[in-house]
């Protein structure tokens, strides 16, 4: 018989308090065990959250596959409770191991069939996206901090945070740094790197290793309209409840003098390749120049100090990158087939967010009900008023938790089979379409692609993003070709 083990994992918790999952996993996984006649060796449980690579037991389960020769199996429920990053897709793959995805009815590993390898692929992917979706909803309460004045981050130089409330005050050394540097700028009389040395020279220091301050960090320095009381917080600016270190007339007159000071260069060029690559060397942005009126070579912006890179013509990072896309063409009747199977695949995990929907909506709903009649306890007397505002706390921001989780089911579902498509539509169309493609569309569908393209003594190297990667290896279309 086959040897294997069991892993089984909830992501918070809240959700170990609530006791819906554990025990329904592994009730599952064990009677699937017993009907492949699989033996299972060990059973590892997690408890946390799967955002970061490295979670412990899925470190332990790692450690015992690797000392039980003959176990290369892992049973678990579904995609996303074993993994929700790249790290740890890549990290299994390597193993070489077998993964039994129970509820979604499929195998991912050496022996799976591959066009399972291609859908699995995609399932990693939306898993991520999930977990970033999970993440876009816990920087909502942090907008809300914004929204009533807090600030939810690290204080900027000039302040500290202080914790209740959340948000900051000046801190006197540093803010007599800000104040120094926005009033000696003001005057009008100086440049930004003059301003910088003359920072230093005054017995300033700052929040780095050798207590220096750069010339890019001054720049943002006194850009930052945090100092004079508006917070950036998402594209937008938030008036903060903290005391400005700097006034609204010298704010403008510093932002005056350094618009006028700026001196941007500008290009009629679109170049397709630059803001893509790196250089493999020094790790710099790639950009690129015409010469001689009609060649285009990209280089290092060597930003880091003089660079050994060698210049390369256009026209051979164009072969690479064509040939890349060529790798991961597939015909039609593929990218047909491969759409069947998400839609099932789909499905699956549509059925098991449906039932964990209906839970949270049971829940929240008996949170309203309980809401209600706290109030209505308070209103006539029978607790008072401070403990009922800290259990109203407590259930109201249990229940926003549970609508906001269902409010992400929501998305994951419809993103799940968009993204599908999505993927399925590039390696259909990318080579046929790439020659005809304005700049900015090459470097969109490049970036679905392919994965840190980088430029190294003249040649180009990159590696695929899953699941690109799968067709790239040409299992998946040598098996349903036939070839």
């Amino acid at each position: 018989m086959t040897d294997a083990v069991i892993y089984a994992r909830v992501s918070s918790k809240e959700q170990e308090r609530e006791g819906y999952s554990i025990e329904a996993q592994l009730r599952s996984l064990r009677e699937y065990a017993e009907r492949i006649e699989v033996t299972v060796l060990n059973e590892f449980i997690e408890i946390e959250t799967a955002k970061r690579a490295g979670r412990r037991v899925f470190r332990d389960m790692l450690e015992f596959i690797k000392a039980t020769p003959g176990c290369q199996t892992i049973l678990v429920e579904k995609t996303d409770r074993l993994y929700r990053n790249i790290r740890d897709w890549i990290t299994l793959d390597e193993l070489g191991l077998n993964i039994h995805l129970v509820k979604e009815g499929r195998i991912a590993g050496p022996s799976a069939r591959s066009d399972d390898q291609f859908i699995h692929g995609i399932n990693v992917l939306m898993a991520k996206r999930y977990v970033d979706n999970l993440g876009e909803e816990a920087a909502k309460g942090m907008r809300e901090k914004v929204l009533t004045g807090g600030w939810p981050h690290l204080a900027p130089f000039g302040y500290r945070n202080v914790h209740e409330p959340h948000s900051v005050e000046p801190e006197p050394a540093e803010a007599k740094a800000v104040r120094w540097l926005f009033s000696r700028f003001a005057a009008g009389d100086i440049t930004v790197d003059d301003l910088r040395k003359g920072y230093h020279d005054a017995g300033f220091t700052y929040r780095s290793r050798n207590g220096k301050i750069g010339r890019s960090t001054l720049y943002k320095l006194l850009r930052n309209p945090f100092y004079k009381g508006l917070m950036p917080w998402k594209g937008g600016l938030y008036p903060g409840t903290y005391e400005p270190l700097v006034d609204e007339s010298t704010w403008d007159r510093v932002q005056s003098l350094l618009d006028n000071n700026l001196k941007p260069k500008k290009t009629n060029h679109d170049f397709p390749y630059t803001g893509i690559i790196t250089c493999g060397h020094c790790g710099c942005s790639i950009t690129a120049e015409i010469k001689k009126g009609k060649y285009v070579y990209y280089h290092c912006t060597n930003a880091r100090g003089k660079c050994d890179s060698k210049w390369v013509r256009q026209e051979e990072i164009e072969e690479v990158f064509f040939e890349a896309l060529q790798a991961v063409r597939i015909d039609e009747e593929l990218a047909e087939s491969l759409s069947q199977a998400m839609k099932e695949v789909a499905q699956t995990e549509i059925r098991g967010r449906e039932e964990e929907v209906a839970r949270l909506k049971k829940r929240a709903g008996q949170l309203q009900t309980k809401i209600q009649a706290a109030y209505n306890d308070k209103l006539d007397g029978k607790i008072d008023d401070t403990f009922w505002r800290e259990q109203h706390n407590r259930m109201i921001t249990e229940r926003d938790r549970a609508l906001r989780r269902i409010s992400s089911y929501h998305d994951a579902n419809r993103l799940f089979y968009e993204t599908g498509e999505r993927l399925l539509k590039v390696a259909l169309e990318a080579e046929s379409v790439f020659g005809r493609c304005d700049s900015s569309q090459i470097r969109k569908m490049l970036s679905v692609v392919v994965s840190n393209p980088t430029l190294t003594s003249g040649k180009v190297h990159y590696s695929y993003k899953t699941p690109f990667d799968v067709l790239a290896e040409g299992a998946l279309k040598q098996n349903w070709l036939g070839s």
